[in-house]
């Protein structure tokens, strides 16, 4: 297959704690008032009743609400996301159809499944069970669409768990000691160590990206780097987060695809790991920004093309990028779209030339790819 149509998903799912308290903006606006507006803006509050003191209270609460403000999709409940997911991927396959190139790649950013604006950490369980069956639903229902809904970030009992997650950080400082990072060794040490004391109520913290196909997983990748994926306000000191330590590469549409979320990206996981080069490196981020030296695709390479696909809650960011024989292009998408009532849909041609690339066996192809294949087309 020569050809993909690829749709990246812009929707602010930014989940992170407040990034401002109201004395630090307190601080900011006596630091700024040798600024003419500032000025003039307090004594408009003081000539209108207010105190000195109330002003500087009042101006920096404003500051602080500019600085923490959320999206509301970060306010809206799994299932409601879910219906959101489900608009978007109509709306992108669609479009597909109507380019008349109905298999489809598409991505949506991190934290898509998540608790809130101010927390990632949903409860374990059935709730997560319930989001899965959800997922794998809008996949059967759109077979053409090799599906990558974002990451969810959920919270469960450590139970049963615990050599395992100690494991999978031991791989992880591992990993790093070859490249000097020792900040990763000693941030891991901790995390050991916090497991090993445990009490029995405590908690491991996840941030797992997936991958459907008519219905069919595909693949399942934990956030191997660790950025306040307990946020301070998830934190009761109970709860540790434990990354992945194996890389997300699969096959479909007869292409190799790898997976970073986020921080992945910026550390250089993909890079760091080997082996194959990717047709298609798919970045999922709540905000990181691209990294060229760290993008993974056999584009690198003299005569192949390749691409990277990123959705990120940051519009900056949300780009397609094609690699041909070495050179970097920015694609400008041929589409976009709102109807999903959050962010914004971009819809790209993957044009890979001549069919001689194609990698790999084609993984539980959609529908419409298995009657294409069946004709020679």
């Amino acid at each position: 297959m020569s050809k993909l149509m690829a749709v990246v998903w812009n929707v602010n799912t930014s989940s992170s704690a407040p990034t401002a308290t109201l004395a630090q903006k307190r601080n900011e606006v006596l630091a700024a008032i040798s600024n003419a507006g500032v000025r003039n803006y307090l004594q408009s509050l003081v000539n209108g009743g207010m105190t000195p003191h109330q002003a500087l209270d009042h101006l920096a609460q404003r500051w602080v609400d500019e600085a923490n403000q959320r999206d509301p999709f970060t306010g809206l409940v799994p299932a409601s996301r879910a219906d959101a997911l489900e608009a978007a991927v109509k709306a992108a396959a669609n479009w597909a159809w109507s380019a008349g190139n109905p298999d489809l790649i598409f991505v949506a950013p991190e934290y898509l499944f998540a608790r809130s604006g101010y927390k990632h950490l949903l409860s374990g369980g059935m709730l997560i069970s319930d989001i899965r069956s959800r997922i794998e639903s809008i996949s059967r229902q759109f077979p053409h669409v090799l599906l990558f809904p974002g990451t969810i970030a959920y919270r469960e009992s450590m139970a049963n768990q615990s050599v395992r997650a100690r494991v999978r950080l031991f791989e992880d400082m591992e990993f790093w000691k070859k490249a000097g990072r020792s900040w990763v060794d000693e941030e891991n040490r901790d995390k050991i160590g916090q497991i090993a004391m445990r009490g029995t109520d405590h908690e491991l913290a996840q941030n797992k990206a997936f991958a459907y196909l008519n219905g069919q997983k595909l693949l399942e990748y934990t956030k191997r780097g660790d950025f306040h994926e307990v946020t301070r306000s998830d934190d009761n000191g109970k709860v540790t987060y434990a990354g992945g330590s194996k890389s997300g590469t699969f096959h479909a549409f007869g292409k190799l695809f790898g997976i970073e979320v986020c921080l992945d990206h910026n550390m250089g996981y993909a890079k760091f790991s080997g082996g194959a080069d990717y047709d298609v490196h798919v970045i999922t981020s709540a905000a990181v920004k691209p990294v060229e030296a760290n993008e993974k695709t056999v584009g690198s390479q003299p005569g192949k093309v390749g691409f990277v696909v990123h959705a990120s809650s940051s519009k900056s960011y949300t780009q397609v990028v094609r690699y041909a024989g070495g050179l970097r292009q920015v694609l400008t998408s041929t589409w976009e779209d709102t109807s999903a009532g959050h962010g914004k849909l971009y819809g790209y041609q993957l044009d890979f030339g001549v069919k001689r690339q194609d990698t790999g066996p084609t993984v539980v192809a959609g529908k419409v790819s298995s009657i294409k294949a069946k004709f020679g087309g």
